[in-house]
């Protein structure tokens, strides 16, 4: 059995597009939800806290979600995007969503070549109705909580809550609605390009680019993806 190269290894040579070096494991679709409700400081959104031994993710903080499977439709369609978000929320939370067509599509991002476990995944928001609370049910997150978008950026930046870019990504674009309804009209008109971060070598320094892979483009400016102008993906 060949060992998997480290993460500095992997990162290299999907750089250098050095194939032999790395082989990119496929792409699994998957969803995740944004859960939005109405607190006493604003609009909050549901985090959950994956457990260590998770393969993908582990000790981040993440919104509900995970991959497509074959009973939720065909992969990379609206109708198993849509039906894996509703089927993922009711056994990571216990909270039945009962009408998909509520969930709001505003994001789309594809792993890294350089994971070991890759997924393209579709982004919804929706908000839970008063009263309704959400719950953890299934083993992959050891807790969860709401809060502000704003005070979830301000806890990754001061390093008490780890998060991929993606999930900072997608804050950001749910931050400064004053209430649920608001934030669901304002994310739907958002740009929905499908995004991934690529490693590069420039003049032999790796750097980080984001890719759109729909237009097959290179994005210059993170407000094309409906992302703060200052936005950065903070991988180096």
């Amino acid at each position: 059995m060949t060992e998997t190269p480290t993460l500095a290894a992997r990162i290299d040579a999907v750089a250098r597009g050095d194939r032999a070096g790395w082989t990119p494991p496929p792409v699994r679709s998957a969803a995740t939800v944004a859960l939005v409700r109405a607190g006493t400081d604003g609009v909050q959104v549901y985090l959950m806290k994956r457990v260590r031994t998770m393969v993908f993710a582990p000790t981040m903080h993440v919104f509900p979600g995970g991959a497509v499977e074959p009973d939720d439709g065909p992969p990379d369609s609206a109708e198993g995007f849509r039906a894996a978000a509703v089927r993922e929320v009711e056994e990571e939370t216990g909270l039945l969503l009962p009408d998909p067509s509520a969930l709001v599509p505003f994001a789309r991002w594809v792993t890294p070549e350089v994971e070991v476990r890759r997924y393209d995944t579709a982004f919804f928001a929706v908000e839970v109705p008063p009263g309704v609370g959400p719950e953890l049910t299934g083993t992959e997150a050891s807790h969860s909580e709401w809060l502000t978008p704003e005070v979830a950026l301000s806890e990754n930046a001061a390093g008490r809550m780890a998060m991929l870019p993606p999930t900072i990504a997608t804050l950001h674009q749910l931050s400064g609605y004053p209430d649920p309804a608001t934030l669901l009209a304002g994310v739907a008109l958002l740009p929905r390009p499908v995004l991934m971060p690529v490693p590069v070598l420039v003049n032999d320094q790796l750097t980080w680019t984001l890719h759109d892979l729909a237009a097959g483009t290179v994005l210059t400016d993170s407000t094309q993806a409906g992302l703060p102008a200052s936005w950065s993906m903070g991988l180096g």
